[in-house]
């Protein structure tokens, strides 16, 4: 009986076809979800810097001008990242700083993105405890 509800399910995903989704026009900008963090070092000094949110993200990075920016102390690490195109990037280390969200009020400008907040700290972005 489980084969053939394995067989029945794999039948089932040969027959449906693929689609990929694409507005008519072709668009020159989107709309991204940014947010401006107050990040703060373990010395307590502050610096607002944009970020976007992306829930689909399974952790958060912070870029290397913005760590430089904050001198944060970094841990060493050898993991590497991966995203969409497999090839991994290698990371120059851990950074544990504090951070809070503020609304974006020039979310409609293209500028720099210093952060990004994935689903490991994407709650607390609106419950407010980190």
């Amino acid at each position: 009986m489980v084969t053939s509800v394995a067989a029945s399910r794999k039948e089932l995903k040969a027959s449906l076809p693929l689609v990929g989704l694409s507005p008519a026009e072709q668009r020159k900008s989107v709309l991204l979800a940014t947010t401006l963090i107050r990040l703060t070092t373990p010395a307590g000094f502050p610096h607002v810097v944009r970020g976007i949110l992306d829930s689909a993200a399974q952790c958060s990075f912070i870029s290397e001008r913005c760590a430089q920016l904050l001198n944060a102390a970094r841990q060493r690490t050898t993991s590497g990242i991966g995203g969409i195109s497999q090839s991994p990037v290698k990371s120059h280390g851990i950074a544990n700083l504090s951070f809070s969200s503020i609304s974006d009020p020039t979310f409609d400008v293209p500028s720099p993105i210093d952060v990004l907040i994935g689903a490991d700290l994407f709650p607390y972005v609106f419950n407010g405890l980190r």
